[in-house]
């Protein structure tokens, strides 16, 4: 068991990374729960807000809110983030001070079973948008955007076979910036995306270049030239310029900010020591289940069943608690080795107590088969530290017509 355990070692010191990582990034983190309640915040937020911490845990995102926007914005806001679990757009907020401050903005939604939080992160764009407001000419405004902003910008003329791009967009891509021409083929572009986002992309943007959208918003995967996956966010707007009509557009690469969200999920669904789906990921499975169950009753069943693990207290005080999280990782991975077939469901619903899901049944002779199994490999010692430590599990099982097995 000891190679199971030295990844752990090296997962726990990965996770405490990411923390610290995102504890410190330059751009801000905000978690909320279902209603509103700031729950988290990165340093970020409070150098860009004015607001301490302490100020601002356990508060209301609304202390923040700059007056600019109507009710109506905020509802088409919340509205997008039920419908599509995710809002990326621009927000004017209100610093401590009563200076106003616009961010470019990213809101996940993220369920944990009946909970629900709000995963916001976002960067300061005043700047760029002052250095917007102060250009007097349409190339001094280009050129100061160019300079300002880390987006890269693109303008594609419809039906045409090049883009004409900005630096950042090159760099972006990872391809040689030419010094006397910026612009690159349309299909070196769509080339870069991943295969499974392509064609809709490539929809996307004919779609509004067409009049069937006059503006476009998606988040893509590209691989650059490094052979690196990035999420990049793309928005664009078309126009008609000398009767021609140009799609004129912005990436970001969100590459940063989809991991933090992706990992914020992943906390949610699975437990950090082990991996195993908890017990909201489980409760979710179980609930499929049993609809599926009761549609068609007559066709298959299905088991729960609870495993315990015997007097873990008295484990703890013997081995103590770094022993003890070993010994959960191991009897986590003999319970896998034992559960290896199609159908067969093991999440951990809190430290020392796992859950099984079997479907498919025909008969309860499979559960039995399993139990038999599962307890002859939790027979064999388990090596923590050099020591032999034997430990067993209560086992209790259900079927949902109530039978005992």
């Amino acid at each position: 068991m000891d190679e199971p355990d030295g990844r752990r070692l090296d997962s726990d010191l990965a996770i405490d990374s990411w923390r610290v990582a995102v504890r410190h990034a330059p751009y801000g983190v905000m978690v909320t729960d279902r209603d509103g309640t700031i729950v988290w915040v990165n340093d970020a937020v409070c150098q860009i807000s004015g607001y301490s911490e302490l100020e601002l845990i356990g508060n209301n995102p609304r202390i923040l809110r700059s007056g600019r926007h109507t009710i109506e914005f905020y509802e088409r806001m919340f509205a997008r983030l039920e419908k599509e679990r995710v809002f990326v757009g621009e927000i004017w907020n209100r610093r401590k001070d009563g200076t106003l401050y616009a961010q470019s903005i990213v809101i996940s939604r993220i369920d944990q079973g009946e909970q629900s939080y709000y995963v916001a992160q976002f960067h300061d764009v005043s700047a760029l948008i002052e250095a917007e407001r102060r250009a007097t000419t349409a190339e001094e405004r280009l050129g100061r955007v160019f300079e300002s902003i880390r987006d890269g910008v693109f303008e594609w003329v419809a039906g045409s076979a090049q883009l004409t791009v900005s630096g950042r967009f090159l760099e972006l891509l990872g391809t040689p910036e030419d010094a006397t021409q910026h612009s690159i083929a349309l299909e070196s572009w769509l080339g870069a995306v991943v295969r499974n986002d392509r064609d809709h992309f490539r929809e996307r943007l004919e779609r509004c270049v067409s009049d069937l959208e006059s503006h476009c918003a998606m988040t893509v995967r590209v691989l650059d030239a490094r052979g690196e996956l990035r999420y990049w966010y793309v928005r664009g707007a078309a126009i008609v310029r000398e009767e021609v009509v140009v799609l004129c557009g912005a990436v970001t690469d969100v590459t940063e900010e989809e991991l933090i969200r992706r990992r914020f999920e992943y906390e949610s669904l699975y437990d950090p020591l082990t991996g195993l789906p908890n017990r909201s990921s489980f409760r979710e499975r179980l609930l499929h289940c049993i609809d599926a169950w009761r549609r068609q009753p007559e066709a298959s069943t299905f088991a729960v069943a609870i495993l315990a693990l015997d007097q873990y207290h008295m484990v703890v005080e013997g081995i103590g608690h770094d022993a003890a999280d070993r010994l959960i990782v191991g009897v986590a991975g003999r319970l896998q080795t034992a559960l290896s077939e199609q159908g067969a469901t093991l999440a951990q619903l809190e430290q020392a107590h796992f859950a099984l899901l079997v479907d498919g049944l025909s008969s309860a002779t499979v559960v039995h088969e399993r139990v038999n199994r599962i307890r002859k490999l939790m027979g064999e010692p388990f090596a923590i530290n050099g020591r032999e430590v034997y430990a067993s599990l209560s086992i209790g099982v259900a079927l949902p017509d109530h039978k005992e097995v």
